[in-house]
């Protein structure tokens, strides 16, 4: 199953090489799943770090917005641009687990009504809103 990974991003370069890399290393074949990045008009490197990126990997397409629109333009922007029969959608500053494609595309294979999976959140940093976060996730709000 082809699988269309939209990335959305604006102005995180560095955390954004870390999503990349994280996709990357999961346990489905690289040939079968796309990694489509939206850059929403950065200021930063992003462009010339994602071409470069690109080369390496071979799966990533770069895409950006005519004009900084937020993250539901740019993930729009990056679904008329997928090639997937599954769309799936992290940001710019998430590491997705190794088995995430895979784990993703059973829940859907065994129940073919679900239209849509929200994953759970594992903030980087420990501050107080990344403690509302891991509340939040466990009370499934």
């Amino acid at each position: 199953m082809k699988v269309s990974i939209i990335v959305p991003t604006y102005n995180r370069i560095d955390s954004l090489i870390e999503t990349i890399n994280s996709i990357e290393q999961n346990d489905y074949p690289r040939k079968k799943f796309e990694i489509i990045i939206v850059d929403d008009c950065s200021t930063d490197d992003t462009k010339k770090k994602i071409k470069k990126i690109s080369k390496a990997y071979g799966n990533i397409k770069y895409l950006k917005t005519e004009k900084n629109s937020g993250p539901a333009a740019a993930r729009n922007l990056g679904i008329k641009h997928s090639k997937g029969e599954y769309i799936f959608f992290t940001d710019d500053d998430c590491i997705v687990p190794k088995n995430w494609i895979k784990s993703y595309l059973k829940i859907f294979k065994n129940n073919p009504s679900v239209g849509g999976i929200g994953g759970m959140l594992m903030p980087k940093s420990h501050n107080f809103f990344s403690k509302i976060e891991k509340i939040k996730d466990k009370l499934k709000l």
